[in-house]
């Protein structure tokens, strides 16, 4: 399988589901996913829809098996860095495997810099790992930590 690109073109944010009252807003920084060539493969990439550079991005991240009521800590490889991510541009953050990971509880820690925006660091953990949250919306307001 070939390798999934570190940075691309950024996912289309308009059509980005959520649930704040205001359907109006965008979501500018957001978690998407990307189809590879395997059907059970996919790209979780860090999309930049918001109209400043980022300055800097770190991403961590780690897992646990999950079994029955037991959890067994797996670790995580080195934090991701990358630097001057442009507007629409998007990122990689890591690969799901729908089939291999779904018993895994699998937590990201972003943490990202621009000019003109608060500092964001936020942890995402959901069993199987497919949670794409938005993490700042059109109006700056950061996403809550859910």
């Amino acid at each position: 399988m070939p390798p999934l690109p570190d940075r691309m073109p950024a996912t289309d944010a308009d059509n980005y589901r959520h649930t704040r009252s205001d359907k109006s807003l965008r979501a500018w920084l957001f978690l998407a996913e990307e189809a590879s060539d395997d059907p059970f493969v996919h790209g979780i990439y860090l999309a930049n829809h918001s109209n400043v550079m980022l300055t800097n991005v770190e991403i961590e991240g780690g897992a646990v098996l999950t079994v029955g009521e037991e959890a067994v800590a797996c670790g995580g490889g080195r934090p991701l860095f990358y630097r001057n991510v442009q507007p629409g541009e998007q990122v990689w953050v890591d690969r799901y495997d729908s089939f291999l990971d779904s018993d895994y509880l699998i937590q990201l820690t972003i943490k990202i810099k621009a000019a003109g925006l608060p500092d964001l660091v936020r942890t995402v953990a959901t069993k199987g790992g497919k949670a794409y949250p938005v993490l700042l919306w059109s109006d700056q307001e950061w996403a809550d930590e859910r």
